[in-house]
């Protein structure tokens, strides 16, 4: 028994994607009232139309069908009318972090991002620890800073910004204070990537920078891009690419740079995107699921019962409409792309029709399986 995926050429014209449940049903003898006895273990039904192609190029249609007849071998099978992505802006890599048992009607997710967005706690709205510097984030000094504080102020989106302060900042662009993100990003050499945030600061300069890190950990080469500080908020970026060897980016962003004497200054920092491509996109804020997006986790796609959106740091419950049937290890990874369940074509012979020239549109009929 093989399990293959949806062929790309043959996705269908249209498709219903539905849910069977599993239960009994029976009239009451005493009032007629219809009774129904639910079990845990309703399952994914998909009524699939192929489109009418030419006979010259059948894209596999024939092979496709022949495999699946009789329900032996096993098809990936994903919510077509989707496009494959959440309406909602959740992206990353989520995972879930409370495991989840039989009959759990939610899963809890960690470690979502949003939209292009490779970073979390970019917004800086939470600080469980209340040590000044939001989640996901460290502080970062380096030369003459004199004392230094961390703080939270108004953010230019949502609620909170970061802000350092340095009594007595050095006048030397080795004398910095800012921030780094926590975690070392996975890159792949020659990609171009752009990291953007709103900043504004007192004086000297504002620093956009990335380390690059190889698989080791060890420093590569560095790509930085300085703006004049200004005490309004600006969206700054800067595009690069990620030299041989890099497999990490480290984040950081500083001021530096206050001019020819030291003097007490300060940066605030928001909005920090990090993102594959040569422009900053429009910032993608907290991840969100909207009602009837689709995820998966261990083996299981399920269904968004109701808009939610996540924390900064990419975490909440997600409520469902099909319950959890198996039990769910607790760092599985949650699929957002492309989420799949398993199916069978129980008919014991399918395939198209044909007529001169042309493939009539295929209907298929599917059921999950597990």
């Amino acid at each position: 028994m093989a399990t293959i995926d949806w062929p790309e050429a043959l996705i269908p014209q249209t498709a219903q994607l539905s849910l069977r449940k599993i239960g009994a049903q029976f009239a009451s003898p005493l009032n007629g009232t219809l009774q129904a006895v639910d079990f845990i273990g309703e399952r994914w039904v998909l009524s699939a139309s192929l489109a009418q192609m030419s006979a010259r190029n059948p894209r596999g249609v024939h092979v496709f069908c022949n495999q699946l007849a009789g329900g032996i071998e096993r098809v990936r099978v994903w919510p077509f009318h989707t496009g494959g992505v959440p309406r909602g802006s959740l992206r990353g890599a989520p995972f879930v972090s409370l495991a989840a048992v039989r009959g759990n009607q939610s899963l809890t997710i960690a470690g979502a991002t949003a939209l292009a967005n490779r970073l979390m706690g970019s917004s800086f709205e939470m600080d469980s620890n209340a040590d000044g510097i939001a989640d996901g984030w460290v502080s970062y000094q380096a030369g003459g800073t004199g004392a230094t504080s961390w703080t939270r102020v108004s953010g230019f989106r949502g609620l909170w910004a970061q802000r350092a302060d340095a009594a007595t900042l050095g006048p030397e662009n080795s004398d910095r204070v800012g921030v780094r993100y926590a975690i070392d990003v996975p890159v792949t050499p020659g990609t171009t990537y752009t990291l953007a945030a709103h900043l504004r600061a007192s004086v000297g300069e504002m620093v956009l920078n990335v380390d690059w890190r190889d698989a080791g950990g060890a420093f590569v080469s560095t790509s930085a891009a300085e703006f004049a500080a200004a005490a309004f908020w600006q969206r700054l970026s800067f595009s690069m690419t990620a030299p041989p060897l890099a497999a990490f980016a480290r984040i950081f962003v500083w001021l530096q740079d206050v001019g020819s004497v030291a003097t007490s200054a300060w940066l605030e920092v928001d909005n920090v995107q990090f993102e594959v491509g040569g422009a900053a996109t429009t910032y993608g804020f907290v991840p969100t699921l909207l009602q009837g997006d689709f995820i998966a986790a261990g083996g299981q796609l399920f269904q968004v019962a109701e808009d939610k959106i996540l924390n900064d740091m990419g975490a909440g419950v997600v409520n469902l409409v099909n319950r959890v049937r198996a039990p769910i290890a607790i760092n599985s990874p949650v699929a957002w792309y492309r989420p799949t369940c398993e199916m069978v074509l129980p008919a014991m012979q399918a395939g198209p029709v044909h007529r001169p020239g042309v493939i009539e549109s295929t209907a298929l009929d599917l059921v999950e399986v597990w």
